[in-house]
């Protein structure tokens, strides 16, 4: 059993932590976790010995101090702790991404509470990880989300489905005034057509991009993912064959992306992908897809 010390400043273990852990108790985890907004640690400390290496980072540098002292207390020597903004300073991709965010509509009654103040609405934090979480979750991994219905529980399981990510609810506590969800998140699987693919050693990435795009509709990370290159290099590949494709017989067509907050469809001249919302200021966006058409 771990040692765990506590701090009135920062987020301890409580009802929602233990239940995450015995959710996740059941799940089948390995290799390369990340947990984003550690608090005591509890939650990485515990997990640890289930996983070669674990990321731990929180927002508040009191909490990434108490971490590391506890890992230290209890031997623990997989698990590093660091300082981040949700995903600012995160390195690399993992098996496992988790996170318990904070989630009190917050109508200013926490204005400078870090582990409860979710917003207005309570998903300041979920919406801002769901913008970004899939550019660190390996193409295999599954990410783990727990919810408060006080921040729309459905509304998250919408908007994920909505991108075809494949969402389950794990489990439901119910609490006095809310009830708690613990959903686990998995990239949607795509299929590539192979009637009209076939990889020549001889070919070129952009090559192979512009075949895989005859034939399926696909957004860079899903490329990325195929590949198994970075976002940046593959949105250079698809502008270099954006242009290349001008005085042939084909075009590389792109849908726009599309703000899921305010609606706002974007117009791109190039490949480049918008970061935030110029309406409402969401980073929850649907990001654009590309084909190549004859």
């Amino acid at each position: 059993m771990l040692t765990i010390t506590t701090d009135p400043e920062v987020y301890g273990p409580r009802e929602d932590s233990f239940f995450l852990l015995d959710t996740l108790a059941h799940e089948q985890l390995s290799g390369r976790a990340l947990e984003i907004g550690v608090g005591t640690g509890v939650i990485a400390l515990n997990l640890a010995h289930r996983f070669h290496e674990v990321v731990g980072v929180d927002i508040d540098p009191r909490a990434v101090a108490l971490a590391r002292e506890n890992a230290e207390t209890n031997s623990v020597t997989n698990v590093h702790f660091y300082f981040s903004d949700l995903f600012s300073s995160v390195p690399g991709t993992f098996d496992v991404i988790i996170l318990n965010p904070p989630y009190c509509p917050s109508d200013g009654l926490f204005p400078q509470d870090l582990c409860c103040d979710g917003g207005p609405d309570g998903r300041k934090t979920i919406d801002a990880f769901l913008s970004r979480f899939s550019e660190f979750l390996a193409p295999e991994g599954k990410a783990y989300l727990l919810q408060s219905s006080l921040s729309d529980i459905e509304k998250t399981i919408t908007l994920l489905k909505a991108r075809d990510f494949d969402c389950t609810v794990l489990a439901r506590m119910p609490l006095f005034f809310e009830e708690l969800a613990v959903l686990r998140i998995q990239h949607p699987g795509f299929k590539i057509h192979a009637s009209r693919y076939e990889r020549r050693n001889c070919m070129t990435r952009r090559e192979e991009i512009i075949q895989l795009l005859l034939e399926n509709e696909m957004n860079s990370l899903e490329l990325a993912h195929h590949f198994k290159t970075t976002k940046k290099t593959i949105l250079s590949d698809l502008e270099h064959i954006r242009r290349s494709l001008r005085n042939k017989h084909e075009e590389l067509v792109v849908k726009m992306p599309v703000c899921n907050h305010c609606g706002y469809t974007f117009t791109l001249t190039s490949v480049k992908e918008p970061s935030k919302c110029p309406h409402c200021n969401s980073e929850w966006i649907d990001p654009p897809t590309y084909r190549v058409v004859p």
